[in-house]
């Protein structure tokens, strides 16, 4: 089961993406409201992924993917967005995904089995 945090600042869209993902096999272990908590939560717990959306007051999503990367350059982070101007930007900064609201649960779901899948091929090939 993928470990992930939620980071939204609008509550119903965090919640009902956090049920989505729980019924998903993905234990949700925390979700937060901006930038600023994202990075806060990613250190403290360390999840598989993070989810993160880009528009947001105060702390942005741009804001926590520099940091969270800085921190752990291997981090996976997976950018929700409304927008869809920025996402070269985000790809270049490190996210591996970038998805637009509102966001099919499908999609993300093969992105990750996807990622996941060329992490073990590149794991195997550096044996």
């Amino acid at each position: 089961m993928k470990k992930v945090i939620v980071i939204d600042d609008d509550d119903d869209l965090r919640e009902s993406f956090s049920m989505l993902l729980s019924l998903n096999e993905f234990q949700v272990l925390a979700t937060g409201k901006d930038g600023k908590e994202a990075i806060e939560l990613y250190q403290k717990l360390k999840p598989d992924f993070i989810f993160l959306d880009y528009n947001m007051p105060n702390f942005d999503g741009m804001y926590a993917l520099k940091e969270i990367r800085r921190i752990d350059p291997k981090s996976k982070i997976i950018i929700i967005t409304g927008t869809c101007e920025n996402h070269k930007i985000f790809l270049e900064k490190g996210a591996i995904a970038i998805f637009s609201k509102p966001v099919v649960p499908k999609e993300i779901l093969r992105k990750i089995e996807e990622y996941d899948f060329l992490e073990t091929i590149d794991s195997f090939l550096e044996e």
